[in-house]
């Protein structure tokens, strides 16, 4: 087997998925009938050994998702509404984000860590990310940051996201991973700061930084726009915006991605390189930076991916090995997913890893047809790739196909590593006089093109297609058919090269 890693990593990740969502009963009989076709298949020749190792990964992964849970029972009871508020002494939670609004509401997006139960003893340890909406007219949690930890020692309300699936906002709130939103009065809030030194910091501080120097040389929308495309917050852009975006199949762009970090990794590289320090610095630093953007972004699942195969094909390059995408791709899904399960089943570890994955496999196919290499061609093949890859979760998730995503790409993205790059770059020379001024008055054009283009597009009748009642059945079927396509195209392919 040329690839070994990636048949285990799909046969882990597939068993952690079935441990998530079978049933209770149904799981004791899996287990049994698994080690019975273990014991079965235990003989000396290699593929009934590659079964049993296959077998014995998916167990591991069966396992992980069934222990996952366990240690979520409580959350989901809170989820459900099960528990009510009144019966919650307190709950710890490490803050991840922190968005504050005008009207003195903080939403509080944290992993939830520990839950205290009246008339209960001890304290549950579970996690989960949730939502705390608080009310904070005295700014008393003004110094709130990324990294602390928060005791909340008394709810308004909690609004269950599963019972109220038909709430857009709700549904938004689920598809990123969300398992339930409380209200709380600030006073009932205690704050434990973080380590002063802690990696965060520096992000947190560098943010701030950033996001006031765009608000001092750009007006709405183009500087929410510029926000949301190097911080990965879209709620910096109106609804209707953000629409747009989604109608051109380019709300990617507004949330940071691979093609955020690619830019980024890029740009310090060579400049690395271009002030004389050489091939391994320049490595070094780009690595080291392109882990320290993914903490000022929040560590979202697609920067995290980036960095981590990055971090592999840093590794590589230093041991003197061979970098393999598709083993780094694999090996980093494996680790997402022992990391926390639950990842598994957010949108964005979908979206992320599907895409990536259809692009790489997509162009090692069409490398056996030996096309020359047009940047403009090979551009429209990826964003075609991902669309054939990740379509029928983007409708299942969203019930709305982008049929002009392709020629949006193709207008949009080639200006993308313009602007984040001319932007970064105003910002760190913001010291120089006028130049800053001059370089974000290109930044500017290039946003206003970019909304004129996608406002233009989205209202066209045909700019997307809704599609309703799509079951994750049709899904699995979809891509097992895709899968036996590409094996069989990839055959007939190798067998024309050999004769």
């Amino acid at each position: 087997m040329k690839r070994p890693v990636i048949a285990v990593a799909i046969i882990f990740i597939s068993g952690v998925a079935a441990g998530l969502k079978l049933e209770h009963g149904f799981r004791i009989f899996l287990i049994i009938g698994l080690f019975m076709g273990l014991f079965g298949w235990v003989k000396d020749d290699f593929p009934r050994r590659l079964v049993l190792v296959l077998s014995i990964f998916f167990g591991l992964g069966f396992l992980a998702g069934i222990i996952h849970q366990k240690q979520t029972t409580l959350l989901h009871d809170m989820e459900k509404a099960n528990i009510p508020i009144s019966q919650i002494e307190s709950v710890k939670v490490k803050v991840q984000r922190v968005n504050r609004y005008e009207n003195q509401w903080i939403n509080i997006e944290g992993e939830l860590q520990e839950v205290a139960i009246k008339g209960r003893e001890e304290k549950h340890k579970t996690r989960g990310v949730i939502l705390i909406s608080i009310k904070d007219h005295d700014h008393v949690l003004a110094s709130a940051k990324p990294g602390d930890s928060m005791v909340i020692n008394s709810f308004l309300q909690q609004e269950s996201l599963l019972q109220n699936p038909s709430k857009d906002y709700y549904q938004h709130l689920k598809e990123r991973g969300f398992h339930a939103v409380f209200q709380a009065e600030a006073y009932t809030v205690q704050i434990i700061p973080r380590h002063p030194y802690h990696p965060i910091s520096f992000a947190d501080q560098t943010k701030t930084s950033l996001i006031g120097f765009i608000n001092q040389h750009l007006e709405p929308p183009e500087s929410d726009v510029l926000k949301s495309i190097l911080l990965g917050n879209q709620g910096f852009v109106s609804k209707d915006l953000r629409n747009v975006f989604a109608k051109t199949g380019t709300a990617h762009i507004i949330a940071v991605s691979g093609l955020h970090t690619g830019i980024i990794a890029l740009m310090i590289h060579e400049s690395s390189k271009a002030l004389g320090l050489g091939l391994r610095a320049a490595k070094i630093i780009t690595l080291l930076l392109v882990w320290q953007y993914a903490l000022l972004v929040g560590l979202p699942v697609s920067i995290v991916r980036a960095a981590t195969m990055l971090s592999i094909m840093m590794l590589s390059f230093f041991l003197e090995r061979h970098y393999d995408s598709r083993n780094a791709l694999m090996i980093t899904a494996m680790t997402f997913v022992i990391l926390d399960p639950a990842t598994l089943q957010t949108i964005s570890f979908q979206l992320s890893f599907l895409a990536t994955a259809s692009i790489l496999w997509g162009l090692s196919l069409l490398a056996h047809f030996k096309m020359k290499r047009i940047p403009l061609r090979n551009m429209v093949l990826m964003t075609l790739l991902v669309q054939i890859g990740t379509w029928p979760i983007v409708a299942y998730h969203f019930n709305e196909f982008s049929i002009i995503a392709p020629l949006m790409n193709l207008l949009v993205v080639p200006v993308l590593g313009i602007l984040m790059t001319t932007s970064l770059i105003a910002w760190l020379l913001s010291w120089v006089p006028f130049l800053p001024v001059i370089m974000m008055h290109t930044v500017n054009g290039i946003l206003i093109y970019m909304i004129k283009t996608m406002s233009r597009f989205s209202h066209w009748k045909y700019a997307s297609i809704s599609i309703d009642h799509l079951s994750a059945q049709n899904i699995v079927v979809y891509y097992a058919l895709i899968i036996v396509l590409a094996l069989i195209l990839k055959k007939k392919l190798n067998g024309r090269r050999l004769s």
